[in-house]
């Protein structure tokens, strides 16, 4: 069994002084859209899907990704709540539209130096 990563998997330290696990082995570019959209993958409940779907059809006019693992993302931060969900989704795409450092680093206009160190 791997690592996993701590963005993706919610992972989290039973001790503060553990150690953090490496992320050597995952890319820094987004995962391909077969990963994304890899139900089974995200251990996604049929439930959780039909949200989703809910969710996908209340942001579809909102710039940013519609993937199920950027949608599961929102809608279990929001405990499944689907309003809650799609307005956290839509605040948070207004805002990385409108802060210039987000798509600088995204673009690589902003030195991104210290933040590799």
């Amino acid at each position: 069994e791997g690592v996993l990563h701590p963005k993706w998997s919610g992972l989290r330290l039973k001790d503060p002084s553990d150690p953090l696990p490496t992320c050597e082995a995952f890319s820094p570019e987004r995962p391909d859209a077969a990963l994304l959209n890899d139900w089974v993958g995200l251990r996604c409940a049929d439930d959780e899907r039909e949200r989703c779907q809910q969710l996908a059809e209340l942001v579809r006019d909102v710039d940013g990704p519609k993937d199920a693992m950027t949608l599961l993302r929102f809608l279990r931060a929001r405990k499944q709540d689907v309003q809650q969900a799609a307005d956290q989704y839509t605040n948070a795409h207004r805002w990385y539209a409108s802060n210039p450092l987000v798509s600088g680093f995204r673009l690589g206009t902003v030195d991104a130096s210290l933040h590799r160190r």
